[in-house]
């Protein structure tokens, strides 16, 4: 499951795809539901509805996996992977996914629950975003596509945590927060203005361009629909150790999380779940920065080999570095 506004093929999606595919993986993915194509299919629930948004995930993958296991192309072991807002997504798929289905002879995702990166609390990493947004506004840098561009240069040469500097981190949050998230937020609500008859922006090409510059996350999720944000936002479906807390209730305890103290879109590590087994924390890696990072691939292989019989140097090829004609 990818992260918000995620279409099915993008660098980082394909990126993880190769992985998992040279350890043996066969791969289903979605784009996120905020993804502006998305939401041009007029999904049939709430976008803020999480418990509905998942199991419709959830019915889904079920039905291509199903498709897949009658033609032979995919055996019975299935393990759920997520990252940032997909491992939100994903917990909660994990927390319904309590029957048997066909084919198998446990639950689906008998393979367990990864999740990479993920928001602690919805709700407060979209406080975070804004108050990120309003910051990195101030910042010369911001909407630059040219200095984005090259920061993003500088920032693919890096192979060790001690190599990021301050300088770099600075200009660093316009790109990650500007050509990151907010330029994709503008996409997605044309989109929903679209399906909605044009109420919902501006209607003049010069004064919607103005509106969707000075908006901020959070009115921007108040435009798609203010009463089902503010209801999420006071649920505790808001927060991820609320969907980890259910499937634990239900013995399914399989789960491997990964965090980063220094990940910008969380204020804390949930209390709920930092002295549990199923969290690590690491010191530095940003919000899933650590993916480029040689270590990553090396648990990736130890974490989702997928036969305990299998020893590492069978996997020696996995290793995710860039080799000549790659």
């Amino acid at each position: 499951m990818p992260g918000t506004f995620s279409k099915v093929f993008s660098q980082m999606t394909k990126d993880f795809h190769l992985r998992l595919v040279r350890i043996g993986y066969r791969v289903i993915s979605f784009e996120n539901i905020f993804y502006y194509k998305a939401i041009k299919r007029e999904p049939l629930f709430n976008l803020f509805n999480i418990e509905i948004q998942a199991k419709a995930y959830l019915d889904a993958v079920q039905k291509i996996h199903l498709k897949l296991f009658k033609q032979g192309k995919v055996n019975d072991q299935v393990t759920l992977i997520g990252q940032s807002y997909g491992g939100f997504l994903a917990s909660a798929m994990f927390s319904l996914d309590d029957e048997v289905s066909e084919g198998q002879d446990s639950v689906f995702f008998n393979g367990g629950l990864h999740v990479y990166s993920p928001p602690f609390d919805f709700s407060k990493s979209i406080e975070i975003f804004d108050k990120m947004l309003f910051k990195a506004k101030k910042d010369k840098g911001f909407g630059s596509l040219t200095k984005y561009l090259i920061t993003y240069m500088e920032l693919g040469k890096i192979d060790d945590e001690a190599e990021i500097t301050e300088s770099l981190r600075k200009k660093a949050l316009p790109l990650f927060i500007d050509y990151g998230f907010r330029i994709y937020i503008d996409d997605a609500l044309e989109s929903i203005n679209d399906l909605k008859g044009g109420k919902l922006l501006p209607k003049a090409r010069k004064e919607r361009a103005e509106f969707l510059k000075n908006l901020s996350f959070a009115e921007a999720f108040h435009i798609v629909d203010e009463v089902a944000f503010d209801n999420f936002k006071n649920s505790q479906e808001r927060k991820i150790s609320y969907w980890i807390k259910k499937a634990i209730q239900k013995g399914r305890d399989n789960i491997r999380i990964l965090s980063s103290d220094d990940d910008m879109i969380n204020t804390k590590v949930d209390t709920d779940l930092i002295d549990t087994p199923y969290l690590l924390t690491i010191p530095h890696g940003g919000h899933f920065g650590y993916r480029q990072m040689a270590w990553f691939d090396e648990l990736l292989i130890r974490s989702l080999t997928l036969s305990e019989s299998d020893s590492e140097d069978k996997f020696k090829l996995a290793l995710f570095q860039k080799q000549e004609g790659q």
